[in-house]
């Protein structure tokens, strides 16, 4: 009887437990902030030369960050390639005329041996490379700086200091900038390594974060059901809804080397052609065909995302990357679903 009654206080307690974490979590889930206009963000990474901007929707994107500035693993400075840095001018000329609403950021990064471990070790190195930041954003008429370090204390990074460097930098980077100049990040969908990181410390100096919601699996790359845990994490580690974006990938991934990372584009032809099929499921979509898998988002699912971030007050999204979507057929649908 004893052991019976312990049982119940037991499950009494965990009942009682339950009814608390609902009462505290359930309003921060559905809370919303008001005035948040949604950001429409594109990726940009220019594939060659010849690459007629004019043939390209730009204008339909809020925010274009222009993918990528590396590091110099000898000055550990961030710095263009001659290509990219002719590439960045024309596009600056380009949204001038043609989308003169659409900020343009400069994307620093963009690969895990990206080498920002070692280019902001210390307050000197962060600082220099703020300051060069800051020269680049003057340099190429910028509206901002983007931040993507693929991911401070993880894999190759697995230094503690990292984690500290990248608040150190991110501050630097502010400071040289100014508010009146966007600074974002690509967040990491690792929710035990974003845990790790000075999170509160790093909100305060960020426009939005773009947290990656994709790329989980070869055979499910961009469940929503986890997009949607990742993206309340990120806000109950200290980020307001209204500074983050949820990732959409404009391309597929696959075990089949004929698959992986195929554009969105690349994948409608070859259901047209019959060689895929594709397979709607509640959270998720893929199409198979020939023994092979692939995930990606389907329009359905574009329209799902965009209608959890319009209902729960996040602050928009953006793709990755605008050249894989050539009849600009899910950045319409982003738009549609963000925007109205």
């Amino acid at each position: 009887m004893t052991k019976r009654k312990g049982v119940l206080v037991v499950l009494l307690a965990c009942v009682l437990l339950g009814v608390v974490l609902l009462c505290v979590f359930l309003p921060l889930y559905f809370a919303k902030e008001d005035g948040i206009v949604p950001r429409v963000i594109g990726y940009y990474a220019p594939l060659n030369v010849e690459e007629d901007y004019s043939k390209m929707s730009f204008d339909k994107y809020t925010h274009v960050l222009f993918a990528f500035a590396t590091v110099n693993k000898e000055t550990l400075l961030p710095e263009l390639s001659e290509f990219d840095s002719e590439r960045l001018i024309a596009l600056r000329a380009h949204l001038d005329e043609h989308a003169p609403d659409a900020e343009l950021l400069l994307c620093i990064g963009g690969a895990t041996d990206s080498g920002f471990c070692e280019a902001v070790r210390g307050e000197e190195r962060a600082r220099a490379f703020a300051v060069e930041c800051a020269a680049l954003v003057e340099k190429y008429r910028l509206d901002g700086i983007d931040v993507d370090w693929e991911f401070p204390g993880q894999g190759e990074h697995s230094c503690r200091h990292c984690r500290k460097d990248f608040a150190l930098l991110l501050e630097d980077i502010r400071e040289e900038i100014g508010w009146g100049k966007t600074l974002s990040i690509a967040g990491t969908a690792n929710l035990a390594q974003m845990g790790l990181y000075p999170n509160k410390r790093i909100a305060e100096v960020l426009d939005f974060v773009n947290v990656m919601t994709y790329d989980y699996s070869l055979r499910d790359q961009s469940n929503l059901i986890t997009g949607k845990n990742v993206m309340f994490t990120w806000h109950l580690a200290g980020y307001k809804k209204s500074q983050l974006n949820m990732g959409v990938p404009f391309y597929g991934r696959s075990a089949d080397e004929r698959y992986e990372y195929q554009s969105y584009a690349a994948i409608k032809e070859m259901i047209e052609r019959g060689e895929l099929t594709v397979h709607q499921k509640a959270n998720r979509s893929y199409a198979t065909g020939g023994g092979a898998h692939v995930s990606f988002d389907t329009v359905a699912q574009v329209e799902k995302k965009m209608k959890y971030v319009k209902d729960f007050g996040y602050g928009g999204a953006f793709c990755w990357h605008i050249s894989c979507d050539s009849d600009d057929e899910l950045v319409d649908t982003m738009r549609k679903g963000l925007l109205g």
